[in-house]
């Protein structure tokens, strides 16, 4: 995808599922190369075959397990594993939640 297709999106803060996975893979490919990382490289580091490296940077769309090994060559897998965790509104919502572990 190409990011003139996001253009609500980016205007009004907008999170679509198509817009997210757009973000991540223009945040991967931005960090790749921050990291003076090949395309060839990430993919051979990663065991993710290097077509679908190149179709992941252009169209956000790409396996999980292949994002996971894309993101550990990369040093981000700490941010994706945190993913889903439990977000507090409150300290005391935190505390209690604590209490009851």
């Amino acid at each position: 995808m190409k990011e003139q297709d996001f253009t609500f999106e980016e205007q009004f803060g907008v999170m679509t599922p198509e817009y997210a996975s757009y973000l991540i893979a223009k945040q991967a490919k931005e960090l790749r190369k921050h990291q003076h990382l090949t395309q060839k490289e990430v993919a051979t580091r990663s065991g993710v075959p290097l077509p679908t490296l190149r179709y992941f940077e252009q169209t956000g769309k790409i396996s999980l397990s292949a994002l996971l090994n894309i993101a550990s060559v990369l040093g981000c897998l700490d941010d994706v594993s945190s993913l889903f965790k439990k977000k507090y509104v409150s300290l005391e919502e935190m505390i209690q939640d604590e209490e009851q572990n």
